[in-house]
């Protein structure tokens, strides 16, 4: 049996580029709380997703880069995409509904 799924996770997350926003005693502290508790559906850690380099965001940047294509080129490669990654971010994450359609 190996270690707790927890702290797999946790090394599993490390190094990406946002790993020095959880380094730090801040951090390891809140990690020691979390720790003490059993997590909900831990098989969810086990999806592809979870190995990505980065969570799935919708900020402002990307969807006005995505709209750019679509409005200049008619060209909606990119929301296909989008829209792709996003649903597989639901189903990890186990978000009713977000992987039908």
């Amino acid at each position: 049996m190996g270690p707790p799924r927890s702290r797999r996770a946790r090394r599993r997350g490390l190094p990406r580029p946002r790993a020095e926003a959880y380094a730090g005693e801040a951090f390891q502290a809140f990690a020691d709380l979390l720790a003490a508790h059993a997590p909900e559906r831990p098989e969810r850690l086990d999806a592809a997703y979870f190995a990505g380099a980065e969570p799935q965001e919708m900020l402002i940047e990307e969807v006005e880069a995505i709209w750019a294509d679509i409005a200049d080129r008619d060209d909606w490669t990119a929301f296909d995409a989008k829209i792709v990654r996003l649903r597989s971010a639901g189903a990890a994450w186990d978000i009713a509904g977000a992987g039908r359609g």
